[in-house]
């Protein structure tokens, strides 16, 4: 049986949907005055992966995987999968006009680990007052590799435990934080698995926004992405796209005007950037790329460019 996902206070506050340098003052102020529901328990299902439901209102959250069972050595994919209510939204690790960024931590049993979670390139949102936030809307699932040590017994049961916080917006914001739990099956090496293809299809889904590293140029053959900078402006061109997105991360120079500058139509995408305070100007983020001939976008990872 899968372990009972025990949630903390789903609910902490309902905010206005708030610039993001007005939040820890607006955030302190209320959680001085607004009483915490109580923490609230629900059974989830039978399988490593299935939902437990969350009873915060309009997320709901999941483990995943591809499989419904791992061998001894296995690395395999693995993701937390967040389901938002139409008309919200959940706020992305990087730039934002406002919001908080989804905060996920894992408590593993030994002879599991986990890489990093993997983040898919989110939307722009435009609000008012030209403001701009980059989100997820309707799902999204944080990736991240498996692994089980050759060492575990077949027939060993694994929880793996996700605790998770978040802010999800309308036109109010909820604050909302709780966890998830799955059991891990391990059988022998000569036992077949089924595969998951609910699991298999939210991961499919995310890896189809996942960045990539740009190729290099090699021999006559130029890179995909080239930089060029004049003082605090950088220049990226990517010859035969057609649309250009920035998705900037948090290390990235703050952009002058994200909202006009960082989605256009062509090849060529503008920044002005400011350096972030006390670190050196730096050009970090996702970009995604468009092109005439292929129906999806590529998302792209750069990284630490400077002047």
């Amino acid at each position: 049986m899968t372990r009972p996902a025990r949630f903390r206070p789903s609910v902490l506050a309902r905010l206005p949907h708030t610039p993001k340098w007005h939040l820890p003052a607006l955030v302190s102020a209320v959680l001085t005055t607004v009483a915490l529901s109580p923490a609230q328990t629900v059974a989830a299902q039978d399988s490593a992966g299935d939902a437990a439901e969350n009873p915060t209102p309009h997320v709901t959250t999941r483990l995943v995987m591809d499989r419904h069972a791992v061998h001894p050595g296995d690395t395999v994919p693995f993701g937390i999968s967040f389901d938002i209510d139409p008309g919200w939204h959940l706020y992305w690790r990087g730039y934002s006009d406002s919001g908080l960024p989804i905060d996920v931590s894992f408590e593993l049993p030994d002879g599991v680990s986990l890489s990093p979670l993997r983040w898919p390139a989110p939307s722009y949102l435009p609000g008012v007052a030209g403001m701009l936030d980059l989100v997820y809307l309707e799902q999204v699932t944080l990736v991240a590799d498996l692994t089980v040590s050759p060492d575990v017994e077949p027939g060993t049961a694994l929880p793996v435990l996700a605790r998770h916080e978040w802010l999800v917006c309308e036109e109010l914001c909820l604050f909302g934080s709780g966890e998830t739990a799955m059991q891990l099956s391990v059988v022998s090496r000569d036992e077949e698995i089924d595969a998951d293809e609910a699991g298999r299809s939210r991961l499919d889904r995310a890896a189809r926004r996942l960045p990539r590293l740009p190729r290099s140029a090699s021999g006559e053959a130029p890179g995909e992405v080239s930089v060029r900078w004049q003082e605090n402006r950088a220049q990226i061109t990517v010859p035969g796209a057609n649309r250009l997105v920035f998705h900037p991360y948090e290390d990235c120079g703050y952009p002058a005007d994200l909202l006009h500058q960082g989605d256009v139509e062509g090849a060529h995408l503008m920044l002005d950037l400011a350096p972030p305070a006390e670190r050196p100007l730096r050009l970090s983020g996702i970009l995604e790329v468009h092109r005439p001939e292929t129906p999806r976008a590529d998302f792209l990872s750069l990284l630490e460019i400077r002047p």
